[in-house]
């Protein structure tokens, strides 16, 4: 049995360090990469966040730590990822689809939290940047690629 060291992680989703617990000197307050506060705590519940998962007698080498998207503890999104959904849903609103607002918050909300509605969340987004020029496209996988699943950008996006 394993235990989870803590991260620290900034506002707008650049993982610092996933072992702030144990490697005190890697703290910063702001992000070194885009200047943006950085926490180690869920802002809604406190928690940890969750950074390298450490079993006793195991070396683990090059594996980049994972970007968490919602908290363990309360299952509310992090920052990163609520600014994600909100850049993602307004970019939505600009194409003019003739979607509804609450129609297009789900789909985008379906499309990060990998479940069984998340297939039918791609193939409304497939569909509708079938309508949108190349650069909208191209926006909203630059959104989307960090906190969708692998599996959710080949099937939207290809290889």
């Amino acid at each position: 049995m394993g235990t989870y060291h803590k991260a620290l992680i900034c506002k707008n989703g650049h993982i610092i360090t996933d072992t702030i617990d144990t490697q005190p000197e890697k703290y910063e307050k702001y992000c070194s990469k885009c200047g943006a506060e950085t926490i180690k705590k869920c802002e809604h519940c406190g928690a940890f966040i969750r950074g390298d998962y450490e079993i006793p007698g195991f070396v683990t080498i090059g594996f980049p730590p994972e970007l968490p998207k919602y908290c363990h503890n309360c299952g509310k999104p992090y920052p990163w990822t609520e600014k994600s959904i909100e850049a993602a849903k307004e970019l939505l609103m600009e194409l003019d689809s003739g979607y509804g607002e609450d129609f297009l918050n789900k789909t985008v909300e379906d499309l990060i939290s990998d479940d069984p509605e998340t297939k039918v969340a791609i193939v409304r987004i497939k569909k509708m940047l079938a309508k949108a020029s190349p650069e909208i496209g191209k926006l909203l996988k630059d959104i989307l690629v960090g906190v969708v699943s692998e599996g959710v950008r080949k099937m939207i996006w290809g290889a």
